[in-house]
Formats: C-alpha cells, sequence, structure tokens
C-alpha cells in the first residue's frame, strides 16, 4: 500500500512539474494526476473506437462481397418439339434485381462455376459425357438493332465458356455395397443417390467497366441432363492485400487497429505541441527571438555597490592596525626665528596624527583627513 502511495506521489509530482503547478500541495496533486489520467483514458479510447471504425469501414469499401449464388432453371423444350428430335436444356439466369445494378467489382478477378446435382438414374450414367455453355451478358439495350428482341433481359455477350462433364464412375458392385451400407437412411430418404458435380466455367474473369457491368447469364446443356438443382456461383479470387486482409481477418484487424492508433497518437501529440507553442506569451517569443535585446546594460547612475559581509573562519577578534605618525617639519619662518632670538625656548617637534575611524562593518578601516594643526599656529605665535 505505501508503494502505491509512493508511486502515486510521484506521478503527481511529476505531472505538476510538466504542468507549472508547484505550489500545488501532495492531494491536490494526486487528484491532478488522477484528473490527467482520466482524460487521457478517455482520449485513447476515443482513438481506438476511431481506429475500428476506420478499419470497418475500409474493409467494407474495400473488400467486395466475396460469393454470388443465384439458382438456374433448366427448360426442357422436348414437350414442344417432335418425338426423336434433338434437343438441349437451357437457363436465362439474371444476376441482379435491376440492370442498372453493378453486381461485379470492376478490376476484380472473378470465378464462374455451375454447380449440379443429379440422380444416379440409368439414364443420367448412359448420357455419358455432356458439355455446359456459359454466356455473360452485358445491360440490355433495346434500339441496337443487333440484339434479341425487345423485352429480353439480357444484352451484348461480354464472355463465353464451354465446359465438358460427366458423373463419377462407380461400379456395380461398390454401388450395391453403398445401398446396403445405407439402406434405412435411403429407405427413409434421408439420403438420396444423388452426385453433386462442380463444373468450373470461368476463371479469373475481370469485369470491365467500360464494357458495361455484367447483369445476366446463359447456361445451356448439350444433352437432356436429369437434375435435382443447379446454382450458378460467382466467386471472388483475391491477391494481394485482399487475400492477407479476407483469410487472415482477425490478424490483419488486430495489426490495421494499432496502426490506425499509433498514427493518431502521434498527431495528437504533434498537434499538443502546437498548440502550446501557439498558447506561449508573445514576451517569451519576442525573447527567444532577439535575446540581445530583452538584456539591457545598467546605467553608471543607477548602480548600486554591493556591500560583501566578510567571513572568518577565525574566532580571533580582528586586529586593528596602526596609524603612521606624520611628523612635520620645520619651515624657514621657525629657523629665522630661532636665529634672531637664541635665548628664547625651542618649541618642541608637534606630531599629528589622523584621525581614526572605528572598523567599518565591512571589514575596511576608513582614516580621515587631518584637521590643520592649530596647536602649532599657537605655539608659532607665542614664539614670535
Amino acid at each position: 500500500m505505501r508503494a502505491v502511495q509512493e508511486r502515486a506521489r510521484r506521478a503527481g509530482n511529476w505531472v505538476a512539474e510538466q504542468t507549472g503547478l508547484h505550489w500545488l500541495t501532495a492531494a491536490s496533486r494526486v487528484v491532478l494526476l488522477a484528473v490527467y489520467a482520466t482524460i487521457y483514458a478517455i482520449v485513447l479510447a476515443f482513438v481506438t473506437a476511431t481506429a475500428f471504425w476506420t478499419y470497418s469501414t475500409f474493409y467494407y469499401l474495400y473488400i467486395p462481397q466475396v460469393s454470388h449464388g443465384n439458382p438456374v432453371y433448366f427448360e426442357y423444350p422436348q414437350l414442344l418439339l417432335p418425338p426423336g428430335t434433338p434437343y438441349s436444356a437451357r437457363a436465362d439466369v439474371p444476376l441482379v434485381p435491376d440492370p442498372a445494378t453493378r453486381l461485379l467489382r470492376p478490376g476484380q478477378a472473378y470465378d464462374i462455376a455451375l454447380v449440379l446435382r443429379v440422380p444416379e438414374s440409368p439414364h443420367n450414367l448412359d448420357l455419358g459425357t455432356f458439355m455446359v455453355s456459359c454466356s455473360l451478358h452485358g445491360r440490355p439495350a433495346l434500339d441496337d438493332p443487333s440484339l434479341p428482341a425487345a423485352g429480353a433481359s439480357y444484352g451484348p455477350r461480354l464472355a463465353a465458356a464451354l465446359r465438358p462433364g460427366i458423373l463419377h464412375f462407380r461400379s456395380r458392385l461398390v454401388r450395391l455395397a453403398y445401398r446396403i451400407f445405407y439402406i434405412l437412411p435411403l429407405t427413409f430418404r434421408l439420403l438420396d443417390e444423388a452426385q453433386e458435380l462442380t463444373i468450373p466455367l470461368l476463371e479469373a474473369y475481370v469485369d470491365d467497366a467500360d464494357a458495361g457491368p455484367v447483369v445476366a447469364a446463359v447456361v445451356g446443356l448439350s444433352a437432356p441432363l436429369q437434375v435435382y438443382d443447379a446454382k450458378l456461383f460467382i466467386v471472388a479470387r483475391f491477391s494481394g492485400l485482399r487475400y492477407f486482409m479476407y483469410h487472415w481477418f482477425y490478424t490483419s484487424y488486430a495489426i490495421g487497429v494499432a496502426t490506425l492508433v499509433i498514427y493518431q497518437l502521434i498527431f495528437l501529440f504533434v498537434l499538443k505541441l502546437i498548440l502550446f507553442a501557439c498558447l506561449a506569451s508573445p514576451t517569451s517569443h519576442s525573447a527567444a527571438r532577439h535575446p540581445a535585446a530583452s538584456v539591457r546594460p545598467a546605467s553608471r547612475s543607477t548602480a548600486q555597490p554591493v556591500a560583501v559581509t566578510p567571513r572568518f573562519h577565525s574566532r580571533s577578534p580582528t586586529p586593528t592596525p596602526t596609524p603612521r605618525p606624520i611628523i612635520t617639519p620645520p619651515t624657514d619662518s621657525d629657523n629665522v626665528s630661532s636665529a634672531s632670538d637664541d635665548s628664547s625656548p625651542v618649541a618642541p617637534a608637534v606630531v599629528e596624527l589622523p584621525s581614526v575611524s572605528p572598523v567599518h562593518p565591512d571589514g575596511v578601516i576608513r582614516a580621515t583627513a587631518a584637521a590643520p594643526p592649530a596647536a602649532t599656529s599657537d605655539l608659532r605665535r607665542r614664539g614670535e
């Protein structure tokens, strides 16, 4: 508990130093730390949510729909033809409900395949190899005379393919063992004696934006194959970044969100520095740009002397220096007076000492100038 309190105190001190609020108390610094932590948590949550939303939007716009499945209903015209006339099954498959709608992404490769679920009937087994044709058509243009009659659900042909198909062969012994093993499910119609055939028709088909969107497909069979149901699948073939984003969904999602969070935090940090620089005081800007102009030399008239207090390491009192005596030499008038009157007593030499001021608190001894010798003038008058 003490370690946690110490860390909180240090963190509060650091926040106070960063914000310049050194006068705050310890409790106020902890509160300031809590406020800053809340603000940073809100900013981080907002940045993370924005990164998730941005990546999800990019994924939705960049990755097209992977698979399109449309049911195929074949038409058998044997009821309209004379007996013994060869015929083939045919189906018109509308891919979009509205011709103005674009189904395939331009520039994206697609694989188109027909999935047939056919019974293992003697007719299909005796039929052998059959051919499957597929053609893609664009938007109908009713004013073009080269196109089908008015009211057709498709326009010009954009692509076509022809592929063979055949049922998987199984010997009579294998089929007998299969029926014996699955006799109960086959009896209660839980299983069917059927095969599922996948016939690839077009591979890596790229929709041309200039040719118009694909709106319909026409599928035909060269022989009257018996079919339970059929579907035409259009599957996108991804490569590059789309392949990584689709097949490695969670990994790419984590990397994308982390990258967006880092870029947003860097942007916010730079924006914070710019904002703090703009909010700085103009005096600091002028001082930073012209440092020499902000420093002015002090004039002599306003300069104040700085008193230095001496510090003595020894405890002994400071010795007072002894002043030198000032001896006044005799003048010519004194010699003349002494020569004229030898009986007069000789005036003794007067020694004048300069007045010494007491020791100044700063440790400097200041001597004042000596006054005119008044006593010497009195003696001279007496001698005269």
